[in-house]
């Protein structure tokens, strides 16, 4: 139901799907652009329309009454970023210790532009052994992809290639705050 209720309310609001595509049980999907609000309903959407169990990180202030139980209904898994681990340490724990799990990373790491997209979605799926799923909602088309698992390979400048391929000609929702997408690594391996 929740799939025919999700399929309906993107065809209401315009919204096509490309694929279907169905990732592996353990990955890291990218959720991009993540330039508006709007972006993580309409992907929790499309992945629910196609009929997709997704997760996300949320803080965890998030996840108090009476609102946890929704919350984690909805996929979401709780980071605590006072814990004495970092965000990639807790979610390859989180993979060590699951057989299904499809984690949902907006890649950015903001709504707001940024020169680069953040790189913890990398170091999560190389830690864990998982691939890499990018996403896109492309609001200038507005047409919603799962795109083909990408194998981490440890070339950060490679493995980035194929990903910026998939993006190429994607439009956000607020076109100027789509992050230019390249890791900080792949820029300090190029200054060295």
């Amino acid at each position: 139901m929740l799939a025919s209720v999700s399929r309906l309310f993107l065809k209401l609001a315009g919204w096509k799907l490309e694929g279907p595509v169905t990732p592996a049980p353990r990955c890291v999907m990218i959720a991009a652009p993540h330039t508006s609000n709007w972006d993580f309903y309409y992907m929790l959407l499309m992945n629910w329309s196609m009929g997709l169990k997704v997760s996300w990180m949320g803080k965890a202030p998030m996840f108090r009454p009476p609102f946890a139980g929704l919350m984690r209904r909805m996929g979401g898994i709780p980071v605590y970023r006072d814990a004495g681990s970092g965000m990639v340490e807790q979610m390859k724990a989180a993979f060590d210790e699951a057989d299904f799990l499809r984690l949902l990373i907006p890649a950015e790491g903001t709504r707001s532009y940024r020169s680069r997209w953040r790189s913890g979605f990398y170091h999560i799926a190389r830690h864990s052994g998982v691939p890499i799923v990018p996403t896109f909602l492309d609001y200038g088309r507005k047409i919603g992809r799962v795109g083909p698992e990408i194998q981490v390979t440890g070339s950060v400048g490679e493995d980035m290639d194929r990903i910026r391929e998939f993006y190429s000609g994607v439009t956000g929702r607020v076109a100027d705050s789509f992050s230019y997408i390249v890791l900080a690594e792949e820029e300090q391996a190029a200054v060295a």
